[in-house]
């Protein structure tokens, strides 16, 4: 599928990322490709955009290993195949920066506690696969980013956001940028 070369290709992944699709194409014509079990197309996106979503688990069988594994597969497993599918792309195209993924981590403040645990544990280890990602393609031009926001986030501001750290210079870039007040406040 061929698209015009002034518009940019974005993948989107995860409840929270397919929000921010009608503010994203509005900004910049983005062509939006939405992330399923098949293979995307063949062609680099400028932009991915994926959430992990908040534990939904009972408190009876949270720390079942069962269910843990299942969340692991579900959430985490399938975020890194597309990380990887992206940045193989990426990386084959010309210029300093090849593209930006943008990992959100949406955080449920007032969802039972042993949810909260459940959603925290995943959330610190994609945190750390991110950060190393961010030191490892970051020399090479691609921006990873990880974004923890809170559930209820403006989708217009929080797809600004994204378009803005996509389109910041290479200098100003930060793996994990810290946010002073709750999007869209």
């Amino acid at each position: 599928m061929s698209q015009p070369s002034t518009s940019h290709l974005t993948w989107l992944w995860g409840a929270h990322a397919v929000r921010l699709t009608g503010a994203l194409q509005a900004i910049q014509a983005q062509q939006i490709y939405f992330l399923a079990d098949q293979p995307p197309p063949l062609q680099a996106p400028q932009l991915v955009v994926l959430s992990s979503e908040p534990a939904e688990a009972d408190q009876l069988t949270a720390l079942n290993p069962l269910l843990l594994g299942k969340d692991f597969e579900q959430q985490s497993l399938k975020m890194i195949d597309w990380i990887q599918r992206a940045i193989r792309l990426m990386r084959k195209t010309s210029g300093q920066h090849k593209g930006t993924i943008v990992v959100l981590a949406a955080e449920q403040p007032d969802t039972p506690k042993i949810n909260q645990v459940l959603t925290l544990t995943r959330n610190a280890g994609i945190s750390n696969l991110m950060q190393s990602l961010a030191r490892e393609w970051g020399k090479r031009g691609i921006h990873i980013v990880y974004l923890p926001i809170v559930a209820g986030t403006d989708p217009h501001a929080l797809a600004q956001l994204c378009w803005q750290l996509h389109q910041q210079p290479i200098s100003s870039w930060s793996y994990q940028p810290q946010l002073l007040h709750p999007l869209g406040s």
